[in-house]
């Protein structure tokens, strides 16, 4: 299983965190295609209150539906995913969509497939920021640990979690007909078609005291 450290962050004040330092997950891949794929760019954080994740997308043509602003539009939109889970059973697991507006589709599900869009993350418990850059967009994540201990996230200082891209290549006119994305994955799941509710998805986060160099 692959894994990502996530180290104590260190506060510049006013609640900000710092990521000049942080370890880069960059690995990225489309395992259901020969293609090249944009970068993406992963790194997390975390201290006593909140896991702290930030995305750095390269998009170099923008699809996003915006018709009544319903958070089921994000999936039909770019955007990045983070799903969480207690047990690679996935018979709990919670997912947050995220497109470069900062839109959030939250939802619970269980395997397999069986999505509640009516679920909403605890309340106070997240919060989003996003922005355009030069190239694409970043978006950056606080939740609250509070929350991730209410649902029974986090076992022996770590948490299991698929770390995702969808890239919108377009396809589909005013919220009509199927879009085309390439899925994009920190983990080859291994199966035939693109599928990210499955265990094979997931790797796992594990919480560690401050990097050295910040010692």
């Amino acid at each position: 299983m692959k894994q990502y450290p996530v180290y104590q962050t260190v506060h510049q004040g006013e609640g900000r965190v710092n990521w000049e330092l942080i370890p880069r997950l960059e690995a990225f891949i489309n395992p259901w295609s020969q293609g090249t794929i944009q970068k993406t760019r992963f790194m997390a954080q975390h201290d006593s209150h909140c896991l702290y994740a930030r995305f750095e997308v390269s998009e170099t043509s923008l699809n996003v539906e915006r018709l009544r602003d319903h958070k089921l539009e994000v999936v039909n939109s770019d955007r990045v995913e983070l799903f969480f889970t207690a047990n690679l059973d996935l018979k709990n697991y919670y997912c947050l969509e995220l497109d470069p507006y900062g839109r959030v589709l939250d939802y619970a599900a269980s395997h397999y497939r069986n999505f509640d869009y009516d679920w909403r993350w605890p309340s106070n418990q997240l919060e989003v920021n996003s922005r355009l850059t030069g190239d694409g967009y970043q978006i950056e994540v606080s939740v609250g640990k509070a929350s991730l201990n209410a649902l029974d996230l986090i076992h022996d200082n770590g948490i299991y979690m698929g770390i995702f891209r969808a890239d919108c290549k377009g396809g589909g006119q005013k919220g009509k007909g199927p879009k085309i994305f390439d899925w994009i994955s920190w983990v080859d799941p291994g199966t035939r078609e693109p599928d990210f509710h499955v265990p094979s998805a997931f790797g796992r986060l594990q919480f560690l005291d401050a990097m050295p160099a910040q010692r």
